[in-house]
């Protein structure tokens, strides 16, 4: 027995889809990113061609949004100082590296 009815051609259908595919995916703004985080996005003229509802192309366009009834608390990390503590050593030591280099 034969995987596909002989009216069904599986390489026309996957020509099809890819041509489909390029033409739903022309104006995608991620279209040319060479970033790894955009692999997905750049190709979701693809998924919606694929037959993907809107919400799962948001999904993976701009992410899944999480909503918390309360917020969540900050983690406390012992070995690491929080931005605000650290901001003025960070600073000092840019300003002391410029100055060494002499771009101050």
């Amino acid at each position: 027995q034969e995987a596909y009815p002989a009216t069904i051609d599986p390489v026309r259908n996957v020509e099809r889809m890819i041509r489909m595919g390029d033409k739903l995916n022309e104006g995608n703004p991620w279209r040319d990113s060479t970033k790894k985080y955009d692999k997905l996005r750049s190709n979701l003229g693809f998924y919606k061609a694929l037959g993907a509802p809107k919400s799962v192309i948001s999904w993976i366009a701009y992410g899944v949004p999480i909503r918390t009834f309360i917020d969540p608390p900050e983690a406390d990390l012992r070995n690491h100082s929080t931005t605000d503590e650290g901001v003025d050593e960070i600073r000092k030591q840019h300003l002391e590296a410029t100055e060494r280099d002499g771009e101050g």
